[in-house]
Parts: C-alpha cells; structure tokens; sequence
C-alpha cells in the first residue's frame, strides 16, 4: 500500500485529467444486481466487485468524464 500511495500522489500532482478508480475485491461472476459508486471508501457494505463490472465503469468513465481528478470505489 505504501507504493499505491506514493504513485497516487504523483498522479493527483499531475495536470493530467486523472482518475484512479477503486474496485473492491474481485469476484469470478457478474452479480445480477447493480453495483454501486462512491468516493474514496467502498459503498456503505459493499466488498466486492467483478471484473467485468469493473471494465464497465472504466469505459463509461472513459466516455462520460463523470470522476475527473477523484476516487471512485465499486461494490455491490
């Protein structure tokens, strides 16, 4: 975590138009139900995640510029 954190504050000190996204942990199967976003911390509960709905996130994000310059953390 130490050197997660280090890259993070070189990232946040950029120019860049950055977002560092926050997936919980991962699960080997799509959930059914929605997942859920929140700023820096997981969704109140929420603890894990699939990889699909991860890339999902990740190209919406990619599309739309809702999470500029924060942290967004994925669970169900």
């Amino acid at each position: 975590y130490e050197n997660m954190a280090a890259a993070e504050k070189i990232v946040e000190a950029s120019d860049l138009e950055w977002t560092i996204v926050r997936p919980s942990m991962f699960v080997g199967h799509v959930a059914a139900r929605s997942y859920r976003v929140a700023d820096r911390l997981n969704p109140s509960g929420g603890w894990k995640i699939s990889r699909e709905h991860t890339a999902e996130f990740m190209l919406d994000e990619l599309a739309q510029a809702k999470w500029i310059r924060r942290h967004p953390a994925l669970a169900y």
